[in-house]
């Protein structure tokens, strides 16, 4: 479980989201970081933002402590369930028929390629996504879809790299692979990475204390061999490779 202080900042971003916001009833939509039942600390992914997710509060009604509280109990809930494994919803959505089909994400099939890289002998391939942490830049978004705009970016920023912070520590990473391109841009200094730029689809890569990171396009439309290869490459780079079994 994330610890306290982290439900602490979290409420604190959503005050800030609540009393920046001018349309009180716009629903907006929180995310909780998800860390897979599986994952050993090979591997924590970082979006941009949600673009959608489980439940929404608007702005009026995150201006109420106990309902902020209320929410951050439900979303730790939701996220951080007792039994089971919350990142199975990715393999139990893949190729669903009806509402949201994980197979035609490009984030999530560029990320099923990089796990199986690591697959071992006698590896459940099915439980990929359980191998996974997963967190997002930006932990508000619009409960319609879509991500946030400047407003919405500014109004929980300052929170938000507490927050990313905050995981890196608890959740322990031996590998960060962020699929922000240059949205992590404002997030760096406060991240303390001095990160090397690079151009194609790896756009920055580099280490802090043991931790190797990995900066890469969004890979929506972007040619998913040469982007799986250059993440798989970035990695070896910087002495943090995955195990290739089946190269």
């Amino acid at each position: 479980m994330l610890s306290r202080s982290y439900g602490t900042v979290f409420e604190r971003m959503l005050e800030e989201v609540a009393v920046a916001a001018t349309e009180l009833d716009v629903p907006l939509a929180p995310f909780w970081p998800i860390r897979g039942a599986a994952y050993d600390g090979s591997l924590l992914v970082i979006g941009r933002s949600v673009n959608g997710w489980v439940k929404d509060w608007t702005a009026r009604q995150l201006r109420e402590p106990s309902i902020r509280r209320s929410a951050v109990d439900w979303m730790r809930s939701n996220g951080e369930p007792v039994d089971g494994c919350r990142m199975r919803w990715v393999t139990d959505l893949w190729g669903a028929h009806d509402g949201y089909n994980a197979h035609t994400s490009a984030f999530w099939r560029v990320l099923r390629r990089i796990i199986l890289s690591d697959t071992r002998p006698g590896a459940d391939d099915a439980l990929w996504s359980s191998r996974l942490a997963w967190t997002n830049l930006y932990k508000v978004s619009p409960g319609a879809g879509w991500g946030p705009g400047a407003a919405l970016q500014l109004a929980q920023r300052r929170s938000a790299i507490e927050l990313l912070n905050l995981e890196v520590e608890q959740f322990a990473p031996k590998r960060v692979l962020a699929l922000t391109g240059v949205w992590i841009g404002p997030f760096l200094d406060g991240l303390g990475l001095n990160l090397t730029p690079r151009s194609g689809l790896v756009e920055r890569v580099g280490k802090k204390g043991d931790c190797a990171w990995v900066v890469a396009k969004h890979p929506m439309a972007k040619p998913e061999d040469r982007f799986v290869s250059d993440v798989l490459a970035a990695f070896a780079d910087l002495g943090a490779p995955f195990v290739t079994i089946n190269p």
